[in-house]
């Protein structure tokens, strides 16, 4: 038995090295999925079970871990002041040993260890890594849709005279609605089920994942879709030079458009875009005062973008 101890103890190294070849292939086949994810050939939803299978897979190394780290320093007590501590400089170089004697040093101290820290910073890492894919994956489509906004508030002198109700929403806009409406139906299967090991490696990858809500991970990452949508849309809509009081109507139809999608799916536009549609909604002659309170920087933009004075 003391020497399935030794063993388990002089062998950590090994264990390491297996440990960061396997977290080297898991490293390429994520690099292989990114490397997808922006084909148009490829389906989006295709890809999203795989990166949740990745992060499962580093969910449950993460807990196993720590489980490790309770049962090494469970066998440093069992083996200490024995004849383990004699053949440490037989088998670990000084860095090793070093580092060896340190580990001892907590465990005897009560101070609370981490089972081979390096390895767990490496998952760490991984499962932030792979989330992001996840979020690329998912998110691809609705950044290709917004490239296509900018063609849609060019000005058609035939509707010039239009009154506001007679604009409708462009296509770019409504396709980012209904791939936004789908969206719940795709990740709540996945999502919704108690996952132990997946929990674990979302809460890793982000902190938000550690709050309380009603949809859990699924709306979680809703939300996080749900703003990078808004955010993309306003540096598209900040990168515009000129808006002409046609486009400028055109833009509020589609933010509005924008706006009753994502309240049917309990999400608010973000300040930002908020402020600027009601940036865009103000009468030139009302600007400089009714656009007090709003950001500083956006005012200066939203109104050298509609060449007010």
């Amino acid at each position: 038995m003391h020497i399935q101890k030794h063993i388990f103890l002089l062998s950590l190294p090994l264990f390491q090295k297996f440990l960061t070849d396997y977290l080297h292939r898991f490293a390429s086949i994520s690099k292989q999925i990114s490397s997808q994810h922006n084909d148009a050939q490829v389906d989006a939803w295709h890809l999203f079970p795989l990166c949740l299978g990745f992060l499962q897979a580093q969910g449950d190394l993460l807990h196993r871990m720590c489980v490790w780290s309770t049962l090494v320093g469970e066998r440093v007590n069992e083996t200490r002041g024995n004849a383990v501590t004699e053949y440490v400089q037989l088998y670990l170089n000084r860095d090793e040993t070093r580092a060896f004697n340190s580990f001892l040093l907590m465990v005897e101290q009560g101070e609370e260890h981490q089972f081979l820290p390096s390895i767990v910073s490496k998952v760490e890492k991984m499962c932030k890594s792979i989330h992001q894919i996840t979020y690329e994956v998912i998110f691809n489509p609705i950044s290709s849709y917004i490239n296509k906004a900018q063609s849609s508030w060019t000005q058609n002198p035939q509707r010039s005279n239009l009154p506001d109700y007679s604009f409708t929403p462009q296509e770019y806009i409504t396709q980012i609605g209904e791939y936004l409406l789908t969206l719940p139906q795709h990740l709540e299967p996945f999502l919704l089920n108690e996952n132990p090991s997946l929990s674990k490696a979302l809460e890793c990858a982000d902190s938000e994942y550690k709050t309380e809500t009603g949809g859990g991970p699924a709306n979680i990452l809703l939300g996080m879709l749900a703003r990078g949508t808004c955010q993309a849309l306003c540096d598209r809509i900040l990168a515009t030079q000129k808006l002409s009081a046609v486009a400028c109507k055109q833009l509020i139809t589609d933010i509005d458009y924008l706006n009753n999608v994502l309240e049917e799916l309990g999400v608010d536009l973000t300040e930002t875009l908020q402020q600027i549609l009601t940036l865009l909604r103000l009468e030139p002659a009302e600007y400089h005062q009714q656009s007090i309170g709003c950001s500083h920087k956006l005012v200066a933009s939203i109104r050298e973008m509609r060449s007010l004075v």
